[in-house]
């Protein structure tokens, strides 16, 4: 009855340790993955997403020329892939200043487009006098017009996660109020999950292992079952995303989201299995003393 009586708390605080772990964890990935610019940057570095965009942009002036008469040369002449990597870098560092709170409110981008605006300046210029053409009102309406669609293009296929359609929706506003939440939960997360296991140590001083190691398999278990499930039933990469740069740079922010978190996850697992083994040892150690005392 005594053993009975022991059982049934440390189970429940067992039960609720297993969700402070799975809170604490998910929360705290969850600000260092998906809450900071430098995982995205990452990605599209590992996924070659800047050379992608930089093709789908050359691809775009080059079917430009049946309509616009100018060469694809003109615009790509004066951009670079290293120019491509730096807006992509530009945007996703501008949004995630906006989200926690460095920036007052989120600017798309503001790139110095020089060098194109000089090439497509020089172009008109020497079309202009091959053709007998006039610098008038017309020629400069239309020779910024040009520029203006130029740089809108490039500028949207450098928003390989689709940053503008999402700050459309009042996403980011709303992350950046949210975002002041994160930092504490993740200490009252913390605090809970630090409580219970005192209070599990306290209550069963001889098993306290077991019920720690207990709930750390369990959490872990339960988020390796999930990510696993997402994993390899093939679902991110059924997303339907036309544009190759933009299907690069989200399903490998996905996918590389959730191999972290197994690896963490697994981690976690074979840290229960230590401490498990620990008790095991120990309960033997002390069978062992009790029997040869006997």
């Amino acid at each position: 009855m005594k053993h009975l009586e022991k059982y049934i708390p440390n189970l429940l605080l067992t039960i609720i340790l297993v969700f402070a772990l799975i809170g604490v964890e998910g929360i705290t990935f969850a600000k260092n993955q998906l809450m900071r610019s430098q995982p995205y940057i990452e990605t599209v570095e590992k996924n070659d997403v800047a050379l992608k965009s930089m093709n789908a942009i050359e691809k775009y002036f080059k079917d430009s020329e049946n309509y616009s008469g100018i060469p694809a040369d003109v615009y790509m002449s004066a951009i670079t892939e290293e120019d491509i990597k730096r807006m992509i870098d530009m945007k996703i560092n501008n949004a995630f200043d906006y989200i926690n709170g460095s920036a007052s409110k989120y600017d798309e981008m503001q790139f110095d487009f020089t060098k194109l605006e000089k090439s497509l300046s020089d172009y008109f210029a020497e079309f202009a006098e091959k053709n007998n053409v006039e610098i008038d009102d017309a020629y400069n309406q239309q020779l910024k017009k040009t520029i203006d669609t130029a740089e809108s293009e490039i500028s949207n296929f450098t928003d390989v996660y689709m940053l503008k359609m999402i700050e459309k929706t009042g996403a980011f506003s709303k992350l950046n109020k949210l975002y002041g939440f994160v930092n504490p939960l993740i200490y009252i997360s913390a605090g809970l999950t630090a409580m219970f296991i005192i209070i599990i140590i306290i209550i069963s001083r001889k098993n306290f292992l077991y019920w720690i190691s207990s709930a750390l398999l369990c959490s872990s278990a339960i988020a390796l079952i999930l990510c696993l499930y997402f994993k390899l039933s093939g679902y991110l990469d059924k997303l339907v995303i036309r544009n190759d740069y933009i299907y690069s740079a989200v399903t490998g922010m996905l996918n590389g989201t959730i191999n972290k978190y197994i690896v963490l996850q697994t981690g976690i697992f074979a840290f229960g299995i230590i401490l498990m083994a620990i008790y095991i040892i120990i309960c033997k150690k002390t069978s062992s003393i009790d029997k040869n005392s006997n």
